[in-house]
């Protein structure tokens, strides 16, 4: 992922199929990689939301499969 530098508050949230928020992990860096454990998740289809400022900036959907 990559952020503008103008960014003071960044996060990516995981939500449920049902747009319930199951997981939200700050961002301390507005670049790079996150790696997010899913061993805790049900096996089921997710989505994760990139927000940054309040503001959502990419959502994308994902599998999880045990």
């Amino acid at each position: 992922f990559s952020l503008p530098t103008d960014v003071n508050k960044a996060s990516v949230v995981i939500s449920n199929i049902l747009g319930s928020k199951i997981i939200e992990v700050g961002l301390d860096n507005f670049t790079g990689k996150l790696q997010i454990p899913v061993s805790e998740l049900g096996n089921g289809i997710y989505f994760y939301s990139v927000m940054a400022d309040g503001q959502m900036v990419v959502t994308r959907k994902f599998m999880v499969r045990h």
